[in-house]
């Protein structure tokens, strides 16, 4: 079955549901992750400035995944050690998404990434569709091993990478850098 929790304060997190959802929340306080696995997995750190910690597996299988720190996006994502994303769509919602020094990591089919306040850094190990709205920081998405299909992307600055022989970047939309510049890298390896 389903794990579906509502903490009132910060809460240190490592979740198993057998056949059924993760869906866990703060109502005010922070979420420190160790692990989430479930058919599908929801995790939302409420009040203002409440961020998210990754420090381990986020596993949705072919499920989707949603994060969301902070009241109106004010906390952080976090990549802490070991976090790794698994799962189908990844919606993200946060002041800033990873840093890039510490990168989110993925494994999913799609990302729509939106912060309120900084960047957003992503690192995905195959195929990704990608959405991404960076307010006051850069867009730095890159793969290990697979081609790039961008829906619409903007932000402080705009670098995007498909990592791998013979994977390229299909651009669908907007790329919007700024004042900023645009980096587009294809066929290549990811590692900056």
């Amino acid at each position: 079955g389903g794990i579906y929790v509502t903490e009132s304060n910060a809460l240190s997190l490592a979740a198993n549901a057998t056949g059924g959802a993760v869906d866990v929340r703060t109502t005010n306080g922070s979420l420190d992750v160790t692990s989430a696995i479930g058919t599908g997995v929801a995790l939302t750190a409420g009040g203002a400035g409440s961020g998210i910690t990754l420090n381990g597996a986020v596993n949705a299988g072919a499920g989707n995944v949603t994060l969301a720190a902070g009241t109106f996006a004010s906390g952080a994502i976090v990549a802490g050690t070991g976090d790794q994303i698994t799962g189908g769509a990844l919606t993200v919602t946060a002041s800033t998404i990873g840093t890039s020094a510490e990168r989110l990591n993925t494994t999913v089919t799609s990302l729509d990434a939106t912060t309120a306040s900084g960047g957003i850094f992503v690192t995905e190990s195959d195929a990704l569709t990608l959405t991404a709205s960076a307010a006051g920081g850069a867009v730095d998405v890159q793969t290990t091993n697979g081609a790039l299909s961008v829906n619409s992307v903007n932000g402080a600055g705009v670098a995007l990478t498909a990592g791998g022989a013979g994977n390229g970047i299909t651009i669908d939309g907007t790329v919007d850098a700024g004042a900023s510049n645009v980096t587009l890298v294809a066929g290549t390896s990811a590692n900056r």
